[in-house]
């Protein structure tokens, strides 16, 4: 772990100020270096003739590591995993390669040096997909140690052995080179157990999505083992039992491909989120939370929302949520009228390395929250629409019903009245003219009579005043106002008619609401028009405390100026007066 970290620290730090173009060359680059190494490797065998298999395959094993981390890094730039298998594939080309210059200080250094491979190797285990994460002063104390001991324990042996080449031999002694050799064997053997029971650990304490994540670690590991135990036995027999060769070479041949799918399993995710769009376009009664576990395939995933009033998590139903011990991402935020409201998104730890995947499934499940609200808001205001249609047509029938009853009541039964005196000035006209000029006098009063109630009436459906157009009609309810009032009306030209009779209206009925219940000594009444319509204005200096849901007038004023597309807002603090504005839009 230790030599993986600090070859990440090295190999991020290049990722991050190189550009794209540079990144491209560097991986060319490796990869000529690559196929050159792997002929080197391959050539002089080759060139013998009719290679055991055993050894073929061998020879092939740091081009698997090292194509299959390029192949990594270049899908993944941001992850160790892909650096860290090119290093262990150019680490086993090294021995291999450097032994067969001719120079001694070159075939030492291959042979001390020649191992450093396996460290590698672990730390790539240890470090998939997201292992733990130690200092830099700890990263490189542990790799020491492990060099130390690799290297060190190798040059001590060579102390011993009179190979050609051999610049540290002193004094021949295979006695000592033996039992140094099982020392080193044994401490990789137990390396190599040390190894397999942190990752077994970690599969056991882990949840289903960080064992799904670490399979290729869990692999390695069993390889790993093979491997440690081949050279267990080497040490100890002079000859290498088929059951654990063919493992560890098949072992380290498929390694690499594992960790390369394990690595590209993440983008392959990423197609997930078309399939994630479709869902939520039609999400068929499954929750928001359930359709996003199933874009990040992370069951455990939680949609929780902060509630800054009790400080703490709920679902979308209101209940607590306590948050489990793994990541947690701001969502979303939005403003609704009780406050701020942020939600967050709940997933498994073993997604943290996945961050542009989750960034993507994040980014459409933010979109789908505002969509939620967004139909929230219009279900609401589609709701609104329709109690407010359905005051207007109840006023309307409300209205008709009081048109008949004050016809019915008044200028009905006077006209009637009036046709049975006209049938008794037909029958007197001739034989009593006195009477029947009486019945004459009794009929044109009548007649007047009902000519003003008919006149009232059709006020109360168009005032006939706004004939003169708004600025007299408006001057002549001021006139009539109990209340002191001023008129102002800043318009270029007439507004339409609908326009000025609502814009009457909505005076008229300030006006009225004054009288009643605003104790006021002064009212002022403004119209004029800006770039969204006529504004309509009436302000008083009154008590305040007026609200449009305690009753009808005000009400049914907000649903005539919204039947028109506009808007009434009523601004009446308690103490400090009313104010009732209407702004109507009117073309131009």
């Amino acid at each position: 772990m230790g030599a993986g970290y600090a070859v990440r620290l090295r190999l991020r730090v290049i990722a991050a100020s190189s550009t794209p173009a540079r990144q491209r060359l560097l991986l060319a680059a490796l990869w000529v270096a690559t196929v050159a190494a792997q002929w080197g490797a391959l050539q002089p065998m080759l060139a013998r003739g009719h290679p055991q298999p055993s050894v073929l395959l061998y020879h092939v094993v740091g081009a698997s590591f090292a194509a299959c981390g390029i192949l990594a890094w270049r899908r993944r730039p941001e992850s160790l995993v892909g650096p860290l298998m090119v290093v262990t594939g150019y680490l086993f080309y090294a021995r291999l390669l450097l032994s067969r210059l001719d120079s001694s200080f070159v075939q030492t250094s291959a042979i001390v040096f020649g191992n450093l491979w396996l460290i590698s190797f672990g730390a790539l285990l240890v470090a998939f997909p997201g292992g733990r994460r130690w200092s830099r002063s700890r990263a490189w104390s542990v790799l020491g140690l492990c060099v130390l001991v690799e290297a060190g324990f190798t040059a001590l042996w060579l102390v011993f052995v009179p190979a050609p080449g051999n610049l540290l031999f002193v004094s021949a002694n295979s006695a000592v080179a033996d039992e140094l050799n099982r020392g080193i064997s044994v401490i990789r053997f137990v390396a190599a157990i040390a190894v397999a029971v942190v990752l077994a650990r970690r599969w056991r304490a882990a949840t289903a999505p960080v064992r799904r994540a670490c399979a290729p670690a869990a692999a390695g590991a069993l390889t790993l083992l093979f491997l440690g135990g081949l050279v267990l036995e080497d040490a100890f027999h002079e000859a290498q039992s088929p059951f654990l060769v063919w493992p560890t070479l098949v072992g380290l041949l498929l390694v690499p491909v594992v960790f390369l799918v394990g690595v590209w399993r993440a983008w392959v995710a990423r197609a997930a989120i078309g399939e994630l769009l479709v869902d939520l376009g039609s999400m068929d009664g499954r929750s928001l939370q359930s359709v996003l576990a199933n874009a990040l395939r992370d069951p455990t995933l939680t949609l929780a929302y902060w509630l800054p009033d009790f400080g703490s998590y709920a679902d979308s139903d209101g209940q607590p949520v306590e948050l489990p011990t793994a990541s947690v991402t701001r969502l979303v935020d939005t403003v609704e009228q009780d406050g701020e409201r942020i939600a967050a998104i709940v997933y498994d730890a073993s997604l943290a390395d996945e961050r542009k995947l989750v960034e993507a499934v994040i980014a459409a499940a933010g979109i789908a929250l505002k969509n939620e609200r967004l139909a929230a808001e219009l279900r609401a205001r589609v709701g609104e629409l329709r109690a407010s249609r359905a005051r207007v047509v109840g006023a309307g029938d409300e209205e008709r019903r009081r048109l008949e009853r004050n016809l019915h009541d008044g200028a009905q039964q006077r006209l009637v009245a009036l046709g049975m005196q006209l049938r008794l000035l037909e029958s007197r006209i001739r034989t009593d003219p006195a009477a029947a000029e009486a019945l004459v006098a009794t009929a044109a009063s009548e007649l007047a009579v009902s000519v003003d109630e008919l006149r009232e009436l059709a006020r109360g459906i168009h005032p006939a005043v706004l004939d003169h157009g708004l600025t007299v009609a408006l001057e002549s309810l001021a006139a009539r106002s109990t209340v002191s009032t001023a008129v102002s009306v800043d318009l270029l030209e007439r507004l339409p008619e609908v326009v000025e009779v609502a814009a009457y209206f909505v005076a008229s009925e300030a006006l009225a609401n004054v009288a009643k219940y605003a104790q006021a000594t002064s009212v002022t009444i403004n119209v004029s028009r800006g770039a969204t319509g006529a504004l309509v204005e009436v302000a008083d200096d009154g008590v305040g405390g007026a609200d449009d849901a305690a009753g009808s007038g005000l009400r049914g004023l907000a649903d005539r100026v919204e039947a028109l597309g506009g808007q009434l807002r009523i601004n009446s603090p308690l103490g400090s007066g009313t104010t009732i504005s209407a702004v109507i839009p009117c073309e131009s």
